[in-house]
């Protein structure tokens, strides 16, 4: 008959029924499938939250859906027409620029500051 099972074998001293596996192995799958599926959902957040446009602009469409919301939501101007940005928008944080709306049957502006790297505004109070 043979001898006994090799160490760690299944069946042998030691073993456990299952052969032997390097430690370190699922995390190195981990990352490397995992990497992919971050950067995909890293673009899609960017997309989302409005930095699609060219490489350090915001894009103006979004820009001018947040200024609708807030001037609709924060300072309670529902009856809002037309909200109007910049086309371009350098994302520069510090960055003020004018969007203008119409409320009332009035042209009114409001100032926008760039708040953070990431494209955070701040929309002031509307001009009367």
């Amino acid at each position: 008959m043979g001898g006994p099972a090799p160490m760690g074998a299944p069946g042998g001293p030691g073993g456990q029924g299952r052969p032997a596996r390097r430690p370190g192995n699922a995390l190195k799958v981990g990352l490397f499938a995992g990497l992919p599926l971050a950067l995909v959902v890293g673009g899609l957040v960017g997309w989302l939250i409005g930095i699609a446009g060219a490489p350090g602009d915001l894009n103006p469409g979004a820009v001018q859906s947040e200024v609708t919301e807030v001037l609709r939501n924060d300072f309670g101007l529902s009856e809002l027409e037309e909200v109007s940005c910049p086309d371009k928008i350098e994302n520069t944080q510090g960055q003020s620029f004018q969007c203008t709306f119409d409320y009332g049957g009035q042209s009114q502006s409001v100032t926008v500051t760039i708040s953070s790297g990431d494209g955070q505004l701040v929309v002031g109070a509307p001009a009367a």
